[in-house]
């Protein structure tokens, strides 16, 4: 979608310019990009550390040329010479873009950054690349628009070899000239599979392919767009949750979502389940007929989550304190009342509250969660929104958060509760830490999963958890100064074991570290 759509949950930040002397990636076929011709290793750094010649520095630069390309983490960068992304491999604490692994040009508008998923090893690449825009009907008679999905790149990260697959030839537009989009990639625990929902106007594809060859092994049709996605851990089955697109996106409720169990190899559809008590999606409520002071919108996001070792679907509702629990392997749904541990005086002083002026806000409510490594805890963030009028008519939000939340998945039982505001939440590879960041303020804070301490927070930084090439989990940072393409950031890599800030070094641009979910 949109890159000013994706700011406030992705936080893009900072790019630098095209590296000298760095090729195109060609159109077809297999590319061995590390046997073409490559530029010094002066020339592939960072530009602020080229014009700095202080001893100091220069001696870190040399340094860090010493580092193999196996400790280096995969970023995206904007080009503003050549107008299109670039995909480099970096030295996360200098900056130093490694010169036997030239950039990878994408292409694409800069409003529209290119769809990319990591392998769990860190190893493998799936970009989503294209020329233009696709776009469908959205709220008020708006457009929603994504980048066209007419490339699928697989890169591996270690040889710097990548395999294409055209997506048009294999998915021809239904609603010409309408270009599809794709989302929801995913690959299987072994990266040798990869599957991809792709969007053409009011239809839906799942597509599966060979992660190594680019081959397409599958592909089905689907009657909801899948929000969450993912392979049991033995790669056999491939767990969808999802809703059906509503009549007039954004401004109709959509029909309840569903939950399917597919086939990993077919794609057949095994089972499925329809989850009637679930809220999920936007819509209008109230004074639909245009949109004005007096339209009621409504926004229910629940958290979803997949635990790939027991096959099963966790939905923390937005609107109520209730888990539903979908075991995949049973073919079996079931919804528990979350139960308090604490009193309800306690649970009270626990919650923050804000209130914040806002014409046309969407009454609702979101939740946030991630999964305990064994995948019996639930950890969960989030907030609630109501409108209320004063006596003069004029309407406020009122915006809850409802504090960092742990529950048992197999009972419901609240375990524990913190004050908290944080809108989000996720977790380290390890699982051992917890990310709970405030969207827009750029407050971060990393917590110790087992304790729930804080451990420590950061102020105007995106925190991004990803992998080295050689599979060593990393913590990433990355500040924008600005709103524009072109505004420079900070990037820095935090310390395993302490998580302090090393040296940050600065890229004049748009740019983003590839993370893991």
């Amino acid at each position: 979608m949109r890159l000013s759509s994706l700011l406030p949950l992705l936080v893009l930040t900072a790019a630098c310019t095209a590296t000298a002397g760095q090729p195109r990636a060609t159109d077809t076929g297999v590319n061995d990009l590390s046997s073409s011709a490559s530029p010094s290793a002066e020339a592939a750094l960072p530009e602020p550390l080229q014009e700095s010649q202080e001893p100091q520095q220069q001696a870190s630069i040399e340094a860090a040329s010493l580092v193999p390309p196996e400790m280096g983490v995969p970023l995206v960068v904007w080009d503003s010479g050549d107008l299109r992304y670039e995909l480099q491999l970096v030295d996360p604490a200098t900056g130093y873009a490694f010169p036997e692994r030239p950039a990878i040009a994408f292409g694409g508008a800069a409003d529209y950054a290119p769809s990319i998923a990591l392998s769990p090893d860190g190893g493998l690449l799936a970009v989503i690349s294209g020329v233009g825009k696709a776009c469908e009907s959205s709220t008020g008679g708006l457009l929603s628009c994504w980048p066209s999905a007419d490339t699928l790149r697989l890169i591996d990260l270690r040889t710097w070899r990548e395999v294409k697959a055209e997506l048009a030839a294999r998915f021809p537009p239904a609603n010409p000239p309408f270009k599809g989009w794709a989302s929801n990639l995913v690959f299987s625990q072994d990266a040798r599979r990869l599957a991809l929902a792709y969007h053409d106007h009011t239809f839906t594809t799942l597509a599966l392919f060979d992660a190594q060859t680019g081959t397409l092994i599958a592909k089905q049709p689907l009657d909801v767009r899948p929000r969450l996605m993912g392979f049991s851990a033995d790669g056999s089955t491939l767990a969808v949750y999802g809703s059906p697109v509503a009549e007039t996106p954004g401004m109709t409720q959509p029909d309840p979502p569903s939950a399917l169990l597919l086939d990993a190899a077919t794609l057949e559809v095994q089972w499925r389940t329809q989850l009637p008590a679930i809220l999920d999606g936007t819509w209008c409520r109230e004074s639909c007929a245009e949109l004005n002071e007096d339209t009621r919108m409504v926004y229910w996001s629940p958290a979803v989550m997949f635990d790939p070792l027991r096959n099963r679907l966790h939905i923390l509702h937005a609107d109520e304190d209730r888990l539903t629990t979908i075991d995949l392997q049973a073919r079996r749904a079931s919804t528990l009342k979350i139960s308090a541990a604490q009193t309800w005086f306690e649970r009270l002083l626990a919650l923050t509250a804000d209130v914040a002026e806002a014409k046309y806000w969407p009454e609702g409510g979101w939740r946030s969660g991630v999964l305990s490594r064994d995948g019996t805890r639930v950890f969960s963030v989030g907030r609630t929104m109501n409108l209320v009028t004063d006596a003069n008519g004029e309407w406020s939000a009122n915006e809850t958060s409802l504090g960092l939340t742990v529950i048992e998945a197999d009972t419901g039982r609240e375990l524990a509760t913190r004050e908290s505001s944080a809108s989000r939440i996720r977790s380290s590879l390890d699982h051992h830490y917890l990310i709970l960041d405030w969207g827009l303020t750029g407050s971060i804070e990393v917590w110790d999963a087992a304790n729930l301490e804080m451990v420590t927070d950061f102020e105007d930084w995106d925190l991004s958890v990803g992998r080295r090439i050689d599979g060593r989990e990393v913590f990433l940072l990355a500040a924008s100064a600005g709103d524009r393409i072109t505004s420079p950031t900070k990037m820095a890599m935090l310390t395993p074991a302490t998580f302090e800030v090393l040296a940050d070094w600065t890229l004049e641009g748009l740019a983003f570290w590839i993370a893991l979910p």
